[in-house]
């Protein structure tokens, strides 16, 4: 089962006009970082968490330590780390547009394009 994306879609379409950031790049990578077993196909992080992107560090609602494989210098670790826990999906949603509106990010999506997926 596929994470159902249709909930997220209005707050990622905000964020798009907001910030130009393509509602579809939101939604895609929604799909590609929150997949799981919980209530709509969402991973543990995204359900209980509200951390829909996998992103580290402290959120609106604190962090969650849990357990991730790291790699470094080629070599895979499984360590705990604190990942950002949300109060909102919306909060979640938000903290990736500044994220990717950061300059590491930016200038990759200087030439993104939004496209015509689900209704957008």
């Amino acid at each position: 089962m596929g994470v159902n994306i249709k909930p997220f879609i209005k707050d990622a379409q905000a964020i798009q006009k907001e910030t130009g950031i393509p509602a579809s790049i939101i939604l895609g990578q929604i799909m590609l970082e929150s997949g799981g077993s919980n209530p709509g196909g969402l991973s543990g992080l995204a359900y209980y968490s509200k951390n829909l992107f996998g992103i580290k560090g402290r959120g609106t609602a604190g962090s969650a330590t849990m357990g991730t494989t790291e790699v470094y210098n080629g070599k895979t670790y499984h360590v705990k780390d604190g990942f950002a826990k949300y109060n909102s999906y919306q909060d979640s949603i938000r903290a990736h547009a500044e994220l990717l509106s950061n300059p590491r990010y930016a200038s990759k999506l200087n030439n993104a394009k939004s496209g015509e997926v689900y209704g957008m």
